[in-house]
């Protein structure tokens, strides 16, 4: 039922005898997805800003409360739920990978939308407020587009789409809220704290942190600094700061 989430709950079979907080959570689950799939093919028109956020809402508090739990804080806990989302599941696994996609897909295409884009940056912040959450992003391919969906936000200009060499490919340049750009960047270093071995987190915080390294380092050691604080790009490098 949970892995399904682009049918309808009548198409899986013996959906019937699932779990009911199972049902609840796929449910918002196939709504998720219905809101990814129109973004994807342009209709972010049609959609709800006000659903999109409290989609997000009820996504932040399912991770925090259901994705993969601290089994030893509970005296008891329900197989199914521990089955679905418990720690070193495939179930847990998956939904991590399916939020984090969820979380792309908002930030691109509905940044635009202040509600909606912290309350996403928030579902994003409870997926790694814990090793074990983070230890799971740090193993996901949604990480690889998280990542590279950070580094589209330091494009400079505006709008969301800019045509690569050949006109072929859109590549997305996003221009986000300050705070929901620190959201991001504090949930990138927070996946990295996860790493196994010193060699595996220094890699790693080269890839996330090296570009905003080099940009601060771009920016401090302008010659025109003075005159290019001015204006509107002023206030582009006051965000980046």
């Amino acid at each position: 039922v949970l892995a399904s989430p682009g049918q309808s709950a009548s198409e899986v079979p013996n959906h019937e005898s699932t779990d009911p907080i199972i049902r609840l959570i796929s449910a918002v689950f196939r709504l998720s997805e219905m809101e990814k799939r129109a973004a994807d093919a342009g209709y972010v028109a049609l959609l709800s800003p006000e659903v999109s956020s409290s989609v997000a809402w009820f996504l932040r508090r399912y991770a925090l409360t259901y994705l993969s739990a601290q089994e030893s804080y509970y005296s008891e806990m329900s197989p199914a739920l521990l089955a679905a989302f418990g720690q070193n599941t495939e179930g847990s696994a998956w939904t991590v990978n399916f939020l984090l996609e969820k979380v792309v897909s908002n930030l691109n295409y509905m940044n635009a939308e202040a509600d909606v884009a912290k309350d996403t940056v928030s579902l994003l912040l409870a997926l790694v407020d814990g090793k074990e959450k983070a230890r799971l992003v740090l193993k996901s391919e949604g990480l690889v587009k998280l990542i590279s969906f950070d580094e589209s936000t330091s494009a400079c200009g505006h709008g969301h789409f800019n045509s690569t060499q050949g006109g072929n490919t859109a590549v997305p340049v996003v221009s986000l809220p300050s705070e929901v750009k620190r959201g991001l960047m504090r949930s990138l270093v927070l996946v990295g704290s996860s790493c196994e071995d010193q060699a595996s987190k220094d890699q790693y915080y080269q890839k996330v942190l090296g570009p905003l390294n080099d940009r601060f380092l771009g920016i401090v050691n302008r010659p025109d600094l003075l005159k290019a604080c001015q204006g509107e790009e002023g206030e582009r490098i006051q965000d980046m700061l």
